[in-house]
C-alpha cells in the first residue's frame, strides 16, 4: 500500500516569510510527506536559524541544496543536478517552488 503523497518544497533561500510559509505548510497540511530542499544560508540574507528545527518537529525532511537566487549562477548547474537526484529518491506528486 503506497504512502502519502510527497510534496517537495523547492527554496531559494530559508529566510523569514518563506520559512513561516513552509513551516506552516508542514505543521497544518496533513496527510502529506513534506520534503524540503534548500540552501544553508542565502548569499547576503540572514538565514531563520529556527526553521531547520520547526521543519523537523512539523514532521518534513530537510535537504541541502546550495543553489542561487541567480538564474544564471554556475552553482546552480551542480543544484540542478542534486534536485534531479532528490526528485528521483522521494518521488514527489508536486513540486512546489517558493520565492
Amino acid at each position: 500500500m503506497p504512502g502519502p503523497p510527497t510534496v517537495l518544497h523547492v527554496l531559494e533561500a530559508l529566510t523569514s516569510g518563506v520559512s513561516r510559509h513552509v513551516v506552516d505548510l508542514a505543521r497544518h497540511v496533513k496527510g502529506v510527506r513534506h520534503v524540503v530542499a534548500a540552501p544553508a544560508q542565502r548569499v547576503g540574507y540572514v538565514p531563520d536559524r529556527l526553521a531547520r528545527g520547526q521543519l523537523a518537529a512539523a514532521g518534513a525532511e530537510f535537504h541541502c541544496v546550495e543553489m542561487r537566487r541567480s538564474p544564471l549562477h554556475p552553482r546552480n548547474a551542480i543544484s540542478y543536478l542534486e534536485l534531479a537526484r532528490l526528485v528521483r529518491r522521494c518521488r514527489p506528486a508536486i513540486i512546489h517552488g517558493h520565492s
